[in-house]
């Protein structure tokens, strides 16, 4: 055959560079959309222990007792039928994390009492999807490896002393702060975050602020909460 036209040995190459081309796309494709997936939602939990529903405007209440949670709500959503399976911290986090009554996951009182061996709990199954676990708590009874809620975590933030039951929200916000500062400083670990936080704020003995009193009461009840704190 003259020049400028076709023969099979040269078909034969422009089929086999096609296949290549048409292979090499298919991979670039596979890996672009394997470098490019996004990655799953970083998770904050925050409980804020014993603080009563009713008693928080985002619920109803008539007072500003919690201007900022009100605010942060207006761009959710707002669940008011939730109900803690148990008063007690422990077998309520327990059902926290696992979805389960505390007669099904085995830690009814804390006292003695664990998570049941083989149920997995909300930090054990974020970690196996590929999430970094972080606890940061004020509550000490959150961070005791007898009960088992320590499971699945990587990283506990130290924010109080052992026999500390409250006082220490600030302490926790600092080695958030400083968690995070160091994170990204080492240029982060390249996978989404589950952060669980514990505040004590709300439990007894209630420590009040005058200026938070003072913007829900009024300045002349202070007085009356110095006075009922004391007693």
């Amino acid at each position: 055959m003259g020049p400028g036209t076709g023969s099979p040995r040269r078909g034969r190459r422009i089929a086999l560079i096609s296949a290549a081309v048409l292979l090499l796309a298919g991979v670039a494709g596979y890996a672009l959309r394997r470098w490019t997936r996004p990655a799953g939602p970083n998770v904050v939990l925050v409980v804020w222990d014993t603080c009563r529903g009713d008693r928080v405007t985002v619920n109803g209440y008539v007072r500003p007792t919690t201007p900022r949670l009100e605010e942060f709500a207006r761009g959710g959503v707002t669940f008011r039928r939730c109900f803690t399976p148990s008063p007690w911290t422990p077998p309520a986090h327990a059902s926290l994390f696992t979805g389960l009554l505390p007669r099904n996951h085995g830690l009814r009182e804390g006292a003695g009492d664990r998570v049941r061996r083989g149920i997995p709990l909300l930090a054990e199954t974020l970690r196996a999807a590929g999430y970094e676990t972080v606890c940061a708590t004020a509550n000490p009874h959150l961070s005791a490896a007898m009960t088992g809620l320590d499971a699945g975590f990587e990283t506990f933030l130290p924010c109080s002393p052992p026999d500390a039951a409250k006082g220490a929200a600030d302490e926790v916000v600092r080695q958030v702060d400083r968690w995070l500062a160091a994170r990204r400083a080492a240029g982060g670990s390249g996978r989404p975050v589950f952060l669980f936080l514990n505040l004590m704020e709300c439990h007894l003995p209630y420590r009040f602020e005058a200026a938070a009193v003072a913007a829900v009461h009024g300045d002349g009840a202070v007085n009356g909460a110095r006075r009922a704190a004391a007693a």
